[in-house]
């Protein structure tokens, strides 16, 4: 029910009869709405980790689907020394949900390639890759992985006694693998919000091929994290 106008609001809503008075758009003060302003809520990451060695490389490759101190999944390498998932492969806590009473605002998602990956064999998986957002069995995102991934790479001269991955030396490699500027994270918008124990996880689909080396990368989703405070 619309109220009626009063003497407190805008002299432009004094002309408009009660009854055609617009209702008040949502109240992003909280972005998660009135329901969690008691929630503490700060800026925050969620992230996921593949390492894909030679001649595992599929055409459907899931992410968020592992938590810490879990089993990496089939095809995600040994990047932990004991075959567990640790913080530096997730910060999930359980497998394609958020534990409650976690809410999770997505503003933002992208692919960060690890620098050890050789820039030929990250460039043809960014070209033959689209990444999907599903929550539940919706798709909320979908964009190739080429324009929204990034690299921590190397450049420039290097120092006495530094050597190039494979030996190459630092005008040829210089040559051959410039820095280049990717867009990286890709906005959301609207945002996204991930309420606790609902079913997301995010996918790289595309045509597999036989990788040179191993590919190690994460997917990202950039938001605020709505965290109880009792």
């Amino acid at each position: 029910m619309v109220p009626a106008v009063t003497a407190d609001d805008p002299p432009e809503l004094a002309t408009i009869p009660a009854a055609e008075v617009p209702a008040p758009a949502p109240c992003f003060g909280s972005p998660f709405g009135p329901g969690l302003l008691t929630y503490e809520i700060v800026p925050a990451w969620l992230y996921s980790q593949m390492v894909i060695d030679k001649n595992e490389l599929r055409e459907f490759i899931p992410f968020f689907g592992h938590a810490i101190g879990t089993t990496l999944p089939v095809g995600a390498g040994n990047a932990s020394a004991l075959g567990w998932a640790n913080i530096s492969n997730t910060n999930m806590y359980r497998a394609n949900q958020l534990p409650p009473p976690s809410y999770f605002l997505v503003e933002g998602i992208g692919v960060v390639f690890s620098p050890l990956v050789e820039p030929g064999l990250r460039s043809v998986f960014a070209e033959r890759y689209t990444a999907e957002l599903r929550v539940d069995d919706k798709i909320f995102f979908h964009a190739p992985v080429a324009m929204m991934f990034d690299v921590a790479e190397r450049a420039g001269e290097i120092g006495p006694g530094e050597e190039w991955p494979e030996g190459r030396g630092d005008k040829v490699c210089a040559a051959r693998y410039p820095v280049t500027a990717y867009r990286g994270c890709v906005p959301l918008d609207p945002p996204l919000i991930l309420e606790p124990l609902r079913q997301f996880g995010v996918s790289l689909v595309g045509r597999p091929f036989r990788p040179s080396g191993k590919l190690s990368l994460w997917v990202y989703l950039k938001g605020r994290h709505a965290r109880s405070t009792v």
